[in-house]
């Protein structure tokens, strides 16, 4: 009489897969991808990440349109999953060293544009611009859609205001 063996996570439809991972941290499903062949491939699909990058969005309250999902791979989407988790961690442990997050003054040479000293530089969550500070200014900066494919187009800077 032979056996038929139990269901278990591995032999579920990718579809429930995706309902039970929906819940995940992002650290969470790198780890159930370590444990096994079969997870690893699950854990490999793009879609799972594509969801789990949204779900970061909403939880984060990030323009999720800031992100061109269709160009993005597996490995930039899971980079871009890890960024706000990222970010939150370098502003703890420059918190807890009191330390600057940038150097004291930073020298900078935009393609096609002139050498400008910043007091601070800051890349905001999501990779698309940064704030520039001088001692005199401060500048917003567009540095085009983070993760595209192709070349990357020149930093555009889209607003200043004197200090």
């Amino acid at each position: 009489m032979p056996s038929n063996p139990s269901p278990s996570l591995i032999t579920l439809a990718f579809e429930l897969h995706m309902l039970i991972f929906s819940d995940l941290a992002p650290k969470e499903l790198l780890t159930l991808g370590q444990t096994c062949k079969e997870l690893h491939e699950v854990m490999s699909d793009r879609a799972v990440w594509e969801a789990a990058l949204r779900s970061v969005c909403r939880e984060y309250s990030l323009f999720e349109p800031s992100f061109p999902f269709k160009s993005m791979d597996v490995p930039h989407l899971q980079r871009a999953t890890f960024g706000p988790t990222l970010w939150q961690r370098r502003l703890a442990k420059a918190a807890a060293q009191e330390v600057p997050l940038v150097p004291s003054e930073t020298e900078v040479r935009l393609k096609d544009q002139e050498e400008r000293s910043y007091i601070r530089l800051m890349r905001i969550p999501g990779n698309r611009y940064f704030i520039a500070s001088t001692k005199w200014n401060i500048e917003l900066w567009d540095l085009g859609v983070p993760y595209a494919k192709g070349p990357k187009p020149n930093p555009t800077l889209v607003a200043e205001d004197d200090l």
